[in-house]
């Protein structure tokens, strides 16, 4: 998983952009917990970022936002508190890489927005609204981003409650 989350993030970090500068994040070092802790705020703000732009075209900014989510989010995982690594998520993330690494960032806004909330959910309740904002994400044409077989149900089922 480890593996995974480096080279994709090596991969994400890889491209160039001419939008706002966020190389300073380049600049903070997770060197203690502390550290770690304190960037929680910041890391929620890049969370939003990623949430309110498209995919494509890859963005530098994108990509240094997702490669420090993804750091944080690797020393941070006992924050987090559950599996990310089941069956379930699998299937909902089952399509594009940029599936995968919304999925992460939803999970790591959920986690920022409810600290103590999110602890005494579920993996169930976790992963509905994941899928609920994951579903949302790809309905929205501007995100140029393919669901997978399972979001594209879920995204049917909200059409029709008129969730979406």
């Amino acid at each position: 998983m480890k593996k995974v989350t480096l080279l994709l993030a090596f991969l994400l970090v890889s491209t160039s952009s001419y939008a706002q500068d966020f190389t300073i994040l380049q600049k903070n070092k997770f060197a203690t917990i502390e550290d770690f802790k304190k960037m929680r705020p910041e890391i929620l703000k890049l969370a939003n970022y990623i949430l309110n732009t498209p995919v494509f075209p890859k963005t530098k900014n994108k990509d240094i936002a997702t490669a420090y989510i993804f750091t944080w989010g690797e020393y941070e995982i006992d924050f987090f508190g559950i599996s990310l690594d089941d069956k379930k998520s699998r299937k909902l993330i089952d399509g594009p890489d940029e599936l995968y690494t919304i999925y992460l960032v939803c999970f790591s806004k959920i986690a920022l927005t409810n600290p103590n909330t999110h602890r005494n959910m579920t993996d169930a309740e976790i992963y509905d609204i994941i899928s609920k904002m994951l579903a949302e994400y790809c309905s929205e044409k501007k995100n140029k981003l393919k669901p997978s077989r399972a979001l594209k149900k879920i995204i049917k089922k909200m059409k029709k409650t008129k969730k979406i």
